[in-house]
This record gives C-alpha cells, structure tokens and sequence, in this order.
C-alpha cells in the first residue's frame, strides 16, 4: 500500500526560505525520481520557520531506503546548519500521483 510522508522542518533562527531554497529544488528534483510521486513544501501561515514536506512512497522500506541513501544523507548534511527535521509522519493516506 502506498503511504504519504508528512515531514515538520524548523528553519533555525535568521535563516530563510531563500537560504534553503537550492537544496529543495534538488531534494524535490531527486526524491520524486526515486519515489515517483511529487515533492512539495509548505510554509506554515502561523509560523514562519516552520515548513511542511509532503510526498508519497510505494511503501515504508522503499522511503526508509531514500533516507539511508547518499544523495539523501548529503542533502541532509547540507541542510543541517539551515533548517532541523522536528516530525517524520508515514500516513496510511494514499498519495497524490500527479506530477
């Protein structure tokens, strides 16, 4: 069954959307090659450091697998001094299959 991820990023303080801009054109160029589903982000009208990530995965393994890959952790990595991951949510939501 396919599931939908919800992930919660916090920007640390003084950085910006534009500051993490370049990495999510990447993150969603190569995560949607992989998964097959679009990537998309949300800002929080209620909190603006706080952003929403929202994708699709055939199942739990198959986004456990992008998580532990190299294109990932080296996205990760250069985040890391810009935003930090607070939640990671797998919902039994099926996805949206548009592109």
């Amino acid at each position: 069954m396919a599931i939908t991820e919800l992930a919660t990023l916090r920007l640390k303080e003084g950085k910006k959307w534009a500051d993490i801009l370049p990495y999510i054109r990447i993150a969603a160029r190569e995560q949607t090659a992989i998964s097959g589903f679009p990537l998309v982000f949300f800002d929080d009208v209620h909190s603006e450091r706080t952003i929403y990530l929202l994708s699709g995965w055939t199942d739990v393994a198959a986004h456990e697998s992008w998580i532990a890959s190299e294109t990932n952790q080296s996205l990760l990595h250069d985040l890391q001094p810009l935003l930090d991951v607070t939640r990671l949510l797998h919902l039994t939501i099926e996805p949206d299959t548009e592109k």
